[in-house]
């Protein structure tokens, strides 16, 4: 089912319900892992994003635009930068 999804408007409204339903109990059926102790890195990496977030705040709190235009510099690296 996944591999047959709608991909224009019109293929979308020939779908019926029982299409959505069967794609819906093929999502729900795909396991997802809740519990992420298998994977340590995602807590130190949701930290440090908590860290930068917090300094944005405080950042903020003093000079607003400022923080904005620190912030846009930063995202300007874009992956271009270890």
């Amino acid at each position: 089912m996944l591999k047959n999804l709608p991909q224009t408007p019109e293929s979308l409204k020939a779908w019926s319900w029982a299409d959505f339903e069967s794609l819906y109990q093929e999502l729900e059926s795909i396991p997802i892992n809740e519990n992420n102790i298998d994977l340590p890195f995602y807590y130190v990496e949701y930290g440090l994003a908590q860290l930068g977030a917090i300094q944005i705040f405080g950042n903020a709190l003093k000079d607003q635009a400022g923080a904005v235009a620190d912030y846009r510099k930063a995202l300007a690296f874009g992956g271009t930068v270890t």
